[in-house]
């Protein structure tokens, strides 16, 4: 994932090698909402997603029982063939051509989920899952694709996409919006 790495506008939203032969998930859900109002908010809860961390009990393959561990994400938005880390300019970067009420077709996202677990007081790194989601977005329908990259799925895919679309949901009530329906939800 690159640091804001400057690139054309036009990319940005978009990974030009997303796989579209083998999706491990789907979601595909309607709504009320306007998509320039949607995409501010999926933009809000990836932001809030990013860097966020969560205490789990892990168990280990090589290691007895379960163990004190936390969970934690990473997000990068597609710019291209590569991702930005979602910071706070990446942030700005996203919303500024909704704020002109441009909205995406499709909204590419990196997360990587990271594990980590505890032992003798220091954070121990166990493999981390990859995953590709696409957002695609028309008049009061919105879909997610997840695709699975690289790791072990510690977190199961289906966790991982309710994860995502219970906090899109949250965000909208918060924000007093309808929420929405959902009309399929499938994973490998």
């Amino acid at each position: 994932m690159s640091k804001n790495k400057k690139q054309p506008m036009s990319s940005l939203g978009r990974f030009v090698n997303f796989p579209s032969i083998i999706i491990h998930g789907t979601v595909k859900i309607r709504h009320k909402t306007s998509n320039t109002r949607l995409q501010r908010i999926i933009a809000e809860v990836l932001r809030d997603l990013n860097g966020y961390t969560v205490p789990q009990v892990l168990s280990i393959a090589s290691l007895s029982g379960t163990h004190k561990g936390e969970v934690a994400f990473e997000v990068g938005v597609a710019d291209g063939l590569d991702f930005k880390y979602m910071d706070v300019e990446t942030f700005s970067e996203l919303v500024r051509p909704l704020k002109s009420r441009k909205a995406f077709k499709v909204l590419d996202v990196l997360i990587i989920v990271l594990y980590h677990y505890t032992k003798n007081e220091k954070k121990i790194p166990l493999n981390f899952d990859h995953h590709l989601l696409r957002f695609t977005f028309k008049k009061g329908e919105f879909n997610a694709y997840l695709f699975h990259m690289k790791g072990i799925r510690r977190m199961p895919l289906e966790d991982l996409l309710h994860q995502i679309i219970d906090r899109i949901k949250g965000k909208m009530t918060k924000n007093q919006l309808k929420t929405f329906h959902i009309e399929s939800f499938r994973t490998l």
